[in-house]
């Protein structure tokens, strides 16, 4: 009779689990709902730390332009510096442009001139 008493038990427990379990399983979450409306922006965090000093940079361009207007006069004459050289040399005229052809070299320094029709005289200069 201990036998049945602790079979009876046995399937009383199984049945009572398996209705927790079945009872249990339908409280899942249930289908989300749309989204709603962003809230108000909040307040500005506080400033971040100062980062990494960045490479040292050229502290001058390496390349300068001169500009000239006395060409009518003297040709406009135009010199970089003994520590330049010069790159280019555009005589600019009432609609035109053209290089230089008049290019002498004194002492070192190169000089450029363009004629009596141009109006002024564009030198590039370049840090040797």
């Amino acid at each position: 009779m201990r036998r049945q008493a602790m079979d009876r038990f046995r399937i009383g427990t199984l049945i009572a689990l398996t209705g927790a379990a079945i009872a249990l399983a339908g409280c899942g979450e249930g289908s989300r709902g749309p989204q709603g409306e962003a809230g108000p922006q909040g307040p500005a965090g506080p400033a971040g730390p100062a980062g990494p000093a960045g490479k040292d940079g050229a502290s001058i361009s390496s390349v300068r332009t001169l500009t000239s207007n006395s060409c009518p006069a003297n040709g406009c004459p135009t010199a970089c510096g003994a520590d330049e050289a010069l790159v280019s040399a555009l005589c600019v005229g009432n609609g035109s442009a053209r290089f230089s052809d008049n290019i002498t070299i004194e002492n070192g320094i190169m000089t450029a001139r363009c004629g009596a029709s141009s109006v002024r005289i564009e030198v590039s200069c370049a840090r040797k």
